[in-house]
């Protein structure tokens, strides 16, 4: 779990549902650049293997899409009105 909504599986309509025993704080570091970067891939196995690769990279992502060639027209379609 992670976030600023920690009390979501603790706290209910009810009142209290649960207790914390053990809770792990991971302090991460100031970011040193933001970057966006659109890839495009032949098939499947080439973007599972390019996300295999950042992620064993330890690159911290805010997050990441893939999108086949139906989202990519309906994206175009609804933008270009």
């Amino acid at each position: 779990m992670s976030g600023d909504k920690l009390t979501e599986p603790f706290v209910g309509s009810e009142g209290i549902l649960g207790i914390a025993t053990e809770i792990t704080l991971h302090i991460l570091k100031t970011l040193e650049a933001i970057c966006i970067l659109l890839a495009y891939f032949t098939d499947i196995e080439a973007t599972r293997q390019a996300v295999a690769d950042i992620v064993s990279a330890v690159i911290i992502l805010a997050g990441m899409e893939i999108m086949n060639n139906l989202c990519i027209n309906a994206v175009e379609r609804c933008s270009s009105h």
